[in-house]
């Protein structure tokens, strides 16, 4: 823990790793853990004007807050005959949570309290990330000989599934005495994204020694990757007939929200 150089600006660092193994003559297996949780307060940017007093904050509170676990277990296996067999399987998972404090108008810390949201001078928008991966590598491999020449031969795959969610929230505030922004009203929705992505890979090489100065090498591997998008974002709100930039969605007026969708594969 440490409670920062400036205003309003702790950071929590904390950290996990283990690992479990077993070896013998023929196979060699490993299960790792590894596991973050940190919060990391006043990531934001000031103006240059502030740069003598660089210990104060333009506005507060701000924060990322990320957790992240992550699972492998590899194993490799001697099948004999100089033949071999290895891979992995994974697990990785990703939330973030990130708080910014928005002024969207010239304001004074500790002005009045705004009464109602369309005299608010200022925002929070709390934006969540939340991913989860699994995937496999696997490769057989050949270190034989070819016509009584050494010749090594690995074929491999490789599968991966992911999906992310992505939404972000916002709600009006006023700013204090000590440039905090002080909520008036809860969270309403201004996106909700999420996306699916997978890939795929086979590849080959042989490498084939046909002196012991000279060796030939042939590789070739393919890949699919594909990503689906699906949800909506609010893209402006109206309030009779005319656009109001700072105004959050779900605060009366008009919502404009757009579907956010497509399909992609690349090979």
């Amino acid at each position: 823990d440490d409670s920062g150089w400036a205003s309003y600006n702790p950071s929590t660092i904390r950290q996990f790793f283990g690992k479990w193994g077993f070896i013998d003559e023929v196979r060699d297996i490993q299960l790792s853990l590894a596991y973050t949780d940190n919060s990391l307060w006043g990531n934001q940017s000031v103006p240059g004007s502030m740069f003598a007093t660089g210990v104060k904050n333009y506005t507060h509170s701000d924060y990322t807050n990320t957790q992240n676990l992550t699972l492998n277990l590899k194993g490799e296996w001697d099948l004999g005959d100089d033949k071999t067999v290895a891979g992995n399987v994974y697990y990785r998972w990703v939330n973030r949570d990130v708080l910014n404090s928005n002024l969207n108008e010239a304001t004074t810390a500790g002005a009045p309290p705004c009464t109602d949201f369309s005299d608010c001078p200022a925002a929070n928008l709390l934006a969540n990330y939340t991913q989860n991966i699994i995937g496999a590598n696997g490769q057989w491999t050949s270190s034989g000989k070819l016509n009584e020449k050494p010749n090594l031969l690995t074929l491999g795959v490789n599968v991966e599934y992911g999906r992310t969610t992505f939404t972000n929230k916002g709600q009006n505030a006023y700013i204090d005495s000590s440039q905090g922004l002080v909520a008036v009203d809860s969270y309403q929705d201004q996106a909700n994204i999420s996306s699916t992505n997978g890939r795929y890979g086979l590849f080959a090489t042989d490498t084939f020694d046909v002196s012991n100065k000279l060796a030939l090498t042939a590789s070739a591997r393919l890949d699919v990757a594909s990503i689906q998008l699906n949800g909506t974002t609010c893209t402006e709100s109206t309030s009779g007939g005319a656009a109001t930039p700072n105004q959050l969605c779900g605060f009366g007026g008009t919502d404009t929200w757009t579907a956010v969708e497509g399909s992609h594969t690349y090979t």
